[in-house]
């Protein structure tokens, strides 16, 4: 093995474009239950693409675990929502229906499951990934994950977002320094005050923008307004240089074993590329779409005698009508439709770009200790993403 290994990714978009197709439609033939087994597959094909060194990863993970333990999850929120919802009754909270208080409680009583459930998913995604035949894996402690994160997020609201790279930095430091490859520990070096300055960016851009929205409602001048179309792309831009920034900080100070280290190259200016031109490509992929269901439409109503100029109004007519009937089935139709077009091309402008991205700009130095690394026991994770996917949370793609 060479001493600097080089990361290349071999996917392509035609076929991602077929396989997101291919998924998406099984979905939604299925009512959802087989995007556990589409998500399995997707990762399959993404992992397979990046190849470190020339050598692919690998993902075993199955739908199926991704279902049970969904299914456990979803039962185990039930109960905890209905005790939830029978405590804040019992104090009276529950008499005040859209009471804020009440739903900041419901709110602020799921948010440690939300960081248990990050941990766990990023658990069973390494547990699933092997590169050299080589299992990864994450220690077990999910719950001491969930309280940090607590006490941490709990410090970044007091000084109002000020230490949220401290946060960040941490949580991440706390993850690193519990995975493994195979019997290699890896662990995050560096300091939280690397990520301080391009922080201060985000926070700059986020006050002159407040600023300008504070000034013009109490001046009751909207003209002060002018300013809000241009600082918030600037806001925008500002969080993907910190993302970026964050990325190639933290990625430069991890380290596996006692030598192995990593470099990343990767650039806002192509990132922030990226998601526009992603964006424009999919208005007109969308274009496209509503322009085509335009099309169909007018050939469905007139293979039913139905005048087209009256489409408009379809939904107005009483469902047990076959006018009404129509333009409700030809409704479900298009929502179905316009899903599974965003859906496929998202992934091929928006996933897929980031992915070879990041994945080419990043070196493996010093990786001849990796030749001396040995193979990890399994780990089962039986509850696999669950929480996350019942949580509509996830922590890789």
């Amino acid at each position: 093995m060479s001493d600097t290994l080089n990361v290349t990714y071999s996917g392509r978009f035609g076929h991602l474009l077929g396989l997101s197709l291919k998924t998406l439609v099984l979905t939604i033939l299925t009512l959802g239950i087989y995007r556990f087994w589409m998500k399995a597959r997707m990762r399959r094909y993404y992992w397979a693409s990046i190849q470190p060194g020339g050598v692919p990863m690998e993902y075993h993970g199955t739908g199926i675990e991704k279902l049970l333990g969904f299914l456990v999850a979803a039962v185990f929120l039930a109960i905890y929502l209905l005790i939830l919802n029978i405590i804040l009754s019992f104090v009276g909270l529950a008499f005040f229906q859209g009471n804020p208080i009440a739903t900041s409680i419901s709110f602020l009583a799921v948010m440690p499951l939300i960081f248990f459930a990050r941990y766990r998913a990023r658990r069973y995604i390494l547990s699933r990934t092997r590169w050299r035949g080589l299992r990864f894996g994450v220690e077990p402690v999910a719950i001491e994950y969930m309280w940090r994160a607590i006490g941490h997020t709990i410090l970044t609201v007091i000084t109002l977002g000020l230490l949220y790279p401290r946060q960040q930095f941490k949580l991440e430091k706390f993850v690193t320094d519990r995975t493994w490859y195979g019997n290699v520990r890896l662990t995050q070096n560096g300091s939280w005050m690397l990520l301080f300055r391009p922080w201060m960016v985000v926070l700059g851009s986020f006050v002159l923008l407040v600023a300008g929205v504070l000034q013009a409602a109490l001046t009751g001048n909207p003209d002060n307004l002018v300013f809000v179309p241009v600082l918030l792309p600037v806001l925008l831009i500002a969080f993907a240089y910190y993302g970026v920034a964050s990325f190639r900080v933290l990625t430069q100070h991890k380290q596996a074993g006692h030598f192995v280290g990593f470099s990343s190259t990767i650039r806002t200016g192509r990132v922030v590329r990226i998601y526009l031109l992603g964006s424009l490509a999919l208005l007109g992929v969308m274009f496209a779409a509503l322009l085509a269901l335009l099309g169909i439409g007018i050939v469905f109503f007139a293979s039913l005698g139905i005048d087209a100029s009256t489409m408009g109004n379809l939904m107005e007519q009483p469902l047990n009508g076959p006018a009404g009937m129509a333009g409700f089935g030809f409704s479900i139709f298009a929502y179905f439709f316009l899903m599974l077009v965003i859906g496929a091309f998202a992934e091929v402008f928006f996933v897929q770009p980031l992915l070879r991205h990041y994945a080419e700009e990043l070196q493996i130095l010093n990786a001849g200790e990796l030749d001396l690394a040995s193979q990890r026991p399994h780990d089962a994770a039986v509850e696999a993403e669950g929480f996350a996917d019942a949580l509509d949370v996830g922590a890789a793609i």
